[in-house]
C-alpha cells in the first residue's frame, strides 16, 4: 500500500514538472520578438509639467516624471529587447499635468515641515486641482513604419528604437529613429 502511494506521488510529480517545463518552453517559443527601446522626453512648453503616464497598447508603461520648461535635459529611459515583450506598439496613451502658477508658488514658498504635514493635505488637493490635466492617445503606426522596424531588426543586438516625445503645453509630438547604442 505504501509502495503504491509512493509510486503515485512520484508519477504525479513527474507529470507536474514535465508539464511545467513544456509550458515554459512553449511560451518562450511563441513570444513575440521584442526590440530595444530608448525613450527621451522633452518639455518645449512655457510651464513645468508632470508626465504621469506613458502606456503602450493599454499596458502600464514608464513614469517619465517632472520636466522643466524650455527643453532642458529632459528625461531618458532605455529598455532591452526582453523588457518590451509586447512586440511593436501600435499606440501610446500619454497623461500629463501642467503646473499652475498657484501650485508652483505654494510649492516653492512653503517650508518642508509645513508642506508635508497632514494639515496641508487639503491645501495641496485644492491647489493640485488647479493644474491643467491632459490625456492624449497617439497612433504609432504612421510613425513606426515597416522600413524603420526592419532597420532596427537588421542589427537587433546593437540597435534600439529611439522615440523622442516632445511636450508643447497642451500637445505632444512623437518622432522615432533607429539608435545605434553600441
Amino acid at each position: 500500500m505504501a509502495t503504491r502511494k509512493l509510486w503515485t506521488n512520484r508519477r504525479t510529480a513527474i507529470v507536474y514538472f514535465s508539464s511545467s517545463f513544456l509550458l515554459t518552453l512553449a511560451s518562450c517559443a511563441n513570444r513575440k520578438q521584442g526590440i530595444g527601446l530608448s525613450l527621451s522626453f522633452y518639455n518645449k512648453g512655457i510651464s513645468s509639467l508632470l508626465a504621469k503616464r506613458f502606456d503602450f497598447d493599454g499596458r502600464r508603461g514608464p513614469f517619465p516624471g517632472p520636466l522643466g520648461p524650455g527643453g532642458g535635459g529632459g528625461s531618458h529611459m532605455s529598455f532591452m529587447p526582453g523588457d518590451t515583450q509586447g512586440g511593436i506598439p501600435r499606440s501610446v496613451e500619454i497623461e500629463w499635468f501642467i503646473y499652475s502658477n498657484e501650485f508652483l508658488d505654494w510649492s516653492k514658498n512653503t517650508p518642508q515641515e509645513i508642506k508635508y504635514s497632514s494639515k496641508s493635505d487639503e491645501i495641496y488637493e485644492k491647489l493640485w486641482a488647479t493644474n491643467p490635466h491632459y490625456v492624449q492617445r497617439v497612433d504609432l503606426t504612421p510613425i513606426l513604419t515597416p522600413e524603420l522596424i526592419s532597420k532596427i531588426r537588421a542589427d537587433r543586438p546593437n540597435t534600439q528604437l529611439k522615440m523622442i516625445v516632445i511636450f508643447r503645453d497642451d500637445k505632444v509630438e512623437i518622432t522615432a529613429e533607429p539608435y545605434k547604442w553600441r
